[in-house]
């Protein structure tokens, strides 16, 4: 999950619920996501939307509301 692409008004209301402690959901940058990768060889396209992953899609058959990226990686 990320807030990456979010309106700020968005990314606001998530932070407000986290401060709250309403939520227990940890949104992740691109940056944050692809850490996880650091270790791994990525395999092409590398950290990328999931919409767009492995191939992006054209925008009138992009789903709403998707907020995560992926990726696929294996040891070296």
């Amino acid at each position: 999950m990320t807030i990456d692409g979010n309106s700020p008004e968005q990314a606001a209301a998530y932070r407000a619920l986290v401060a709250a402690g309403r939520i227990d959901a940890f949104a992740r940058s691109r940056e944050q996501f692809s850490e996880f990768f650091a270790s791994l060889d990525l395999i092409g396209p590398g950290v990328e939307w999931v919409t767009d992953w492995p191939e992006p899609l054209p925008d009138d058959q992009r789903p709403g509301g998707i907020a995560a990226y992926g990726a696929v990686g294996r040891k070296p």
